[in-house]
C-alpha cells in the first residue's frame, strides 16, 4: 500500500513523542485516512524496552480499564483480591510501573478510536498518564481518533489535564499523490492493465475522495467493476462520477481545490503544513524541548462536504458497532443490489469488489430460486461453511447488508442484531 510522505512523518514523530518525552500523545485524521494502519506500524517499530498495549475502545469504566492492565500484565503482576477497592488496585499498577522503570522499561498504552471514549474515562485516563516517578511520567499514552477528538479535548474538564500534549494530525493525501497510490494499488489487485484508468477519471477520484485512502479504494473497486460490466476496457471520468453518485459523494467544490492537505493552527491564526512543526522539533532536535505542542488542526473543507462525508461516516460507524457489539459477527458491509460496495467493515484479506460481486450474484441466485420454488420475495440469503456463515439481508432502496459471523454464532440474535443495524441505516438511506 503507498503510503505517502506525511505518513512516514507522523510515524517518526509518534515513536520520537514515545521515546523522548513519555507522556501523552494525540493523533488525529479523519476516517479513511490510514490511523489504525500507522498505528500497527508505530507499534511493530517500538524498541524492545517498551510494552505496546491496546486498549479496547469500547471500554465503558474505569474500573474495567483497571482490569484490562491487570489481565495484560498478569505474568508479572499479582492483582489484588477482586474485592479490593479501585484505589488499592491502581496503587499495585502504579507501585509495578515504577518498577518497571527503574529496569528501564516502560508501557506504551494505544487506544483507538479514543473520540467515542466517554469523557469521564478520558478523565481517568490522563489523569493516571500525568503521574509521576521522581519526575518521570509513569505509562505513555497515545489517544489515536478522528478530529472530533480535539474537540473533545478542548471541554473545561481535559482541557487542563491535556495541555501539554504532542499533538500530531494524519492528513489525507496531496492531489498529486493519488494516482501513484492508484497504481500501487492496482497491482495489489493484480489488474493487468495499470492503465486502465484515464487521467481525467484520476482527477476526479481526487476530488470526490479528497485524498482519502479509503474513499480511494473504494471509488477504484466500483469503477473497476462498473468498467467490466460496460466492457468499456477504460475506467472514464463518467464511469467514476456514477460511481460517486451511488456512494453519494461531491466533488470539491472549485475554491476547495489545491487545499486539500493544508491545515490551520488556530491557536497562531496561520496557516501551515500539517504536521510539519511537531515533527520539525522531532527531525532536528535529539530532544523535545519543554514548551506546549501547538495543536495542527485541519481546514474545514465547506459545508457541501459534511452531508457527505457524514453520511458514509455513519454507515461505517453502524457496521463497525454490529460487529463489535454482535457476538460472533467477524465482518460486515452494506452492498447495492448491483454489486457496488457502499461501506464496508472487512478484513484487509477480502477484497471489496469481489466481496460486493460475490453478494450480488448470491442474490440474483436466491431471487431466482424462490421464485422458481414459489417461495415469494427473498427475505434473506444463507451460506453455511465449515468455518461460520455467509447472512444477507436487504437493507432497503436497493442495498443489502452482508454479515460474516463464526460458527458459534447464535443466528437468531445475530437475525435481530442485523434487523436493528438495518432500521438505522434505512435513516441514512
Amino acid at each position: 500500500m503507498f503510503k505517502s510522505p506525511a505518513f512516514f512523518q507522523v510515524i517518526k514523530g509518534v515513536l520520537a513523542g514515545i521515546t523522548l518525552a513519555p507522556g501523552l500523545i494525540v493523533l488525529t485524521g479523519k476516517s479513511g485516512t490510514g490511523k489504525s494502519l500507522l498505528l500497527s506500524q508505530v507499534i511493530s517499530s517500538l524498541p524492545s524496552t517498551v510494552l505496546p498495549l491496546l486498549l479496547d475502545s469500547h471500554i465503558l469504566s474505569y474500573e474495567d480499564f483497571i482490569e484490562f492492565l491487570f489481565t495484560r500484565l498478569t505474568s508479572e503482576l499479582e492483582a489484588p483480591k477482586s474485592e479490593a477497592s479501585i484505589e488499592v488496585k491502581v496503587s499495585a499498577l502504579l507501585d509495578h510501573l515504577a518498577e518497571q522503570q527503574r529496569q528501564g522499561h516502560s508501557v506504551a498504552l494505544f487506544i483507538d478510536d479514543a473520540h467515542t471514549i466517554a469523557e469521564d474515562l478520558l478523565v481517568n485516563l490522563l489523569q493516571l498518564s500525568n503521574t509521576q516517578n521522581k519526575g518521570d511520567k509513569l505509562i505513555q499514552i497515545v489517544l489515536f481518533g478522528q478530529p472530533i477528538l480535539e474537540q473533545k479535548l478542548a471541554t473545561p474538564k481535559l482541557r487542563e489535564l491535556s495541555h501539554d500534549r504532542i499533538a500530531l494530525t494524519l492528513p489525507p493525501l496531496q492531489s498529486e499523490e493519488v494516482g501513484e497510490f492508484i497504481r500501487q494499488s492496482l497491482e495489489g489487485m493484480e489488474v493487468e492493465d495499470k492503465g486502465i484508468f484515464s487521467d481525467e477519471a484520476i482527477e476526479s477520484i481526487a476530488s470526490y475522495s479528497r485524498g482519502i485512502p479509503q474513499l480511494i479504494n473504494t471509488l477504484c473497486s466500483l469503477a473497476l467493476l462498473t468498467d467490466q460490466f460496460k466492457q468499456n476496457n477504460k475506467v472514464t471520468h463518467e464511469i467514476v462520477d456514477e460511481v460517486a453518485k451511488s456512494l453519494m459523494l461531491e466533488p470539491n467544490a472549485p475554491e476547495e481545490k489545491g487545499m486539500g492537505n493544508q491545515a490551520v493552527d488556530r491557536s497562531l491564526g496561520t496557516e501551515t503544513t500539517p504536521t510539519a512543526e511537531p515533527i520539525r522539533r522531532y527531525a532536528d532536535q535529539p530532544v523535545i524541548p519543554e514548551t506546549k505542542t501547538r495543536t495542527v488542526q485541519q481546514v474545514d473543507l465547506g459545508k457541501r462536504q459534511e452531508p457527505t462525508m457524514s453520511r458514509l461516516d455513519n454507515l461505517n460507524k453502524i457496521l463497525k458497532r454490529l460487529q463489535t457489539e454482535s457476538p460472533g459477527v467477524e465482518a460486515s458491509a452494506l452492498i447495492s443490489e448491483d454489486g457496488l460496495m457502499i461501506a464496508s467493515s472487512l478484513p484487509q484479506e477480502l477484497e471489496e469488489t469481489r466481496v460486493a460481486g460475490m453478494t450480488a450474484t448470491l442474490l440474483n441466485l436466491g431471487t431466482r430460486s424462490a421464485s422458481e420454488l414459489r417461495r415469494g420475495e427473498v427475505q434473506e440469503v444463507i451460506v453455511r461453511g465449515e468455518h461460520g456463515y455467509v447472512v444477507m439481508i436487504s437493507a432497503g432502496r436497493g442495498a443489502l447488508l452482508l454479515v460474516l459471523a463464526n460458527e458459534t454464532s447464535k443466528l437468531g440474535l445475530i437475525f435481530f442484531d442485523m434487523r436493528e443495524a438495518i432500521k438505522a441505516i434505512k435513516s441514512i438511506l
